[in-house]
């Protein structure tokens, strides 16, 4: 690895490879320095490169899927609320389980893990206003169904009536996933709503710009 000092002062890091110097801004660390002189270098934002052209590194592999983007809305007692998901994914052959990743300290999962109860709403494109209404604002200090169509099921755990459907489910147990918690969920009911809506995905949002890469 080569380091440089340039004459206007931005400090630029290059990867030598097959005899090629590349812009290695794709990663999120402070490289050690091996003298005062030298100046600790934070890669998350990249600097311009003088008389040199930038060249991409790869982006990470995960970086390449989509997913589909979900709300997750749930009820414990008097208290609702609603997320954003796209971690959400089948289990089990024709449709039976799901696992639904929560992020830890969302009010979301605080809910879940009372009643046990959620259901898994497929978001259409006509709904990306809801990925800030829902997916940036807590629900412990605002209500997130105000002015928001959606109903009831059976239970009291209410679903979006706009999205393109639902999957009404029960927690059967959850497990560790780092900064998420895993709920395996046993899917009690599917229901389309909106059949000849288009199913929003994360690609979807990266390209109106809508969420970050």
């Amino acid at each position: 690895m080569v380091r440089r000092q340039l004459h206007n002062r931005q400090p630029e890091i290059f990867v030598q490879y097959k005899n090629t110097e590349i812009f290695r801004a794709d990663y999120n660390r402070i490289f050690p320095c091996k003298s005062a002189k030298e100046i600790r270098v934070n890669l998350r934002e990249p600097t311009l490169c003088a008389n040199k052209p930038i060249i991409k590194m790869p982006k990470r592999l995960l970086k390449y899927k989509n997913y589909d983007v979900h709300s997750i809305t749930t009820v414990s007692g008097e208290r609702k609320n609603a997320n954003i998901a796209t971690w959400v994914m089948p289990t089990q052959l024709g449709g039976g389980m799901l696992a639904v990743a929560l992020y830890k300290i969302d009010y979301t999962i605080e809910l879940v893990r009372e009643s046990g109860l959620l259901n898994v709403n497929l978001l259409a494109r006509d709904q990306t206003a809801l990925i800030a209404r829902l997916g940036r604002k807590s629900g412990r200090e605002t209500d997130k169904f105000k002015c928001l169509p959606h109903a009831l099921d059976e239970r009291g755990c209410p679903y979006l009536s706009e999205a393109v459907g639902y999957a009404q489910c029960r927690v059967v147990r959850s497990v560790d996933g780092g900064d998420h918690e895993v709920f395996i969920c046993e899917v009690l009911k599917q229901t389309v709503l909106n059949p000849d809506k288009e199913v929003l995905t994360n690609d979807f949002l990266l390209a109106k710009g809508l969420v970050r890469a």
